[in-house]
């Protein structure tokens, strides 16, 4: 389930994009209020996700030129005392790489919505035109074998950059992984296996420091915690197969025997 914070206040946070902030009043949903400002040289056209610390905007720049803008919302940042500059640091240092959206530019600007005046940093990215989250394409299935480890290589290349520069991504899932077709130039510039182009997006707030043994330690205590639950799981899902497979496979080795039944008649 997706959390919002307050682009606001930056106290206030709902799983209900519908909702207000409990402290502010403002609503969460700030996309009407977005597409009226300008950030920098960039005016946004329509929204194209939303997440925590702030929205995805399609925006064009004076040239007519397409990106993807990140506007986030300094509140937010403060409240939880993230430093926008060491970010963007740490989105330069991962580098140029073909499976991770490449960056271009980056700023701060003040807006006024909902009646408050406000200190926004955006980021702009490019953006793919054809390109679905992971999650749509999976929901798709229109898929084979060959796609999936074609998609598999591609974001462990992206991961493998980001924890090379002693980083990691701390929001990698389905929406943030996005997935287009192949171009001629990308085949020419990017042969990996595949008929996609896989770009893991939202390296700005996502990105933290690679953290300490400590915390490490702590990461696997937790995992090996869930571990043992998602056994207990596992061990009763494969109980409850076992059941439904006791009952079904009468009817499939019939099923089976009947076909073999018909393809022997009509081969003799």
């Amino acid at each position: 389930m997706n959390e919002y914070g307050c682009f606001v206040c930056g106290r206030g946070k709902s799983q209900d994009l519908r909702g207000k902030c409990e402290f502010c009043g403002s609503p969460f949903d700030v996309a009407a209020e977005i597409k009226k400002c300008r950030f920098g040289d960039y005016l946004p056209i329509r929204e194209l996700g939303r997440g925590f610390y702030g929205t995805v905007v399609l925006a064009k720049n004076r040239i007519k030129r397409q990106y993807a803008l990140k506007v986030c919302s300094s509140a937010l940042y403060q409240e939880r005392q993230k430093s926008f500059v060491e970010e963007v640091e740490s989105y330069i240092a991962v580098g140029d790489h073909p499976n991770i959206a490449e960056l271009f530019d980056g700023g701060d600007t003040e807006i006024d919505i909902f009646g408050r005046h406000l200190r926004v940093f955006f980021l702009a990215t490019r953006y793919l035109a054809d390109a679905i989250p992971l999650d749509d394409f999976i929901a798709k299935d229109e898929f084979g074998v060959e796609d999936l480890i074609g998609i598999a290589v591609q974001i462990c290349a992206a991961i493998c950059r980001v924890e090379s520069q002693r980083l990691w991504h701390n929001d990698l899932h389905g929406r943030n992984i996005l997935i287009a077709p192949r171009t001629p130039d990308d085949f020419d510039h990017h042969p990996a296996a595949g008929r996609h182009l896989v770009k893991v997006v939202d390296f700005g707030s996502a990105i933290f420091k690679h953290p300490g043994p400590e915390k490490e330690w702590q990461d696997i205590q937790w995992m090996g915690k869930h571990a043992r639950r998602d056994a207990e799981e596992v061990k009763a899902t494969k109980q409850r197969a076992a059941e439904v497979g006791s009952l079904v496979h009468p009817t499939l080795t019939n099923v089976d025997r009947r076909r073999n039944g018909s393809n022997a008649q009509q081969t003799g």
